[in-house]
């Protein structure tokens, strides 16, 4: 009875070691995922940033002034 929660935490963490070694059994897959993602992460940045930018110059900010000041 003793050894119960020891082997349910065996269990448990069989079954994450498992997923860790299926999603790292493809390295090509993941990394052109990896960088699909990155671009995606990259293009959203950069329209948000257009964004302030264009809602900056409606208010009259500067943008270098913001980021002298931060």
């Amino acid at each position: 009875m003793k050894n119960k929660p020891k082997n349910i935490f065996t269990l448990i963490s069989g079954f994450f070691l498992i997923g860790f070694f299926l999603s790292v059994n493809s390295p090509a897959q993941s990394f052109e995922a990896s960088q699909q993602n990155c671009e995606h992460v990259k293009t959203a940045y950069l329209e948000k940033w257009d964004r302030l930018k264009s809602e900056m110059q409606k208010q009259g900010i500067n943008a270098a002034v913001l980021c002298i000041s931060l």
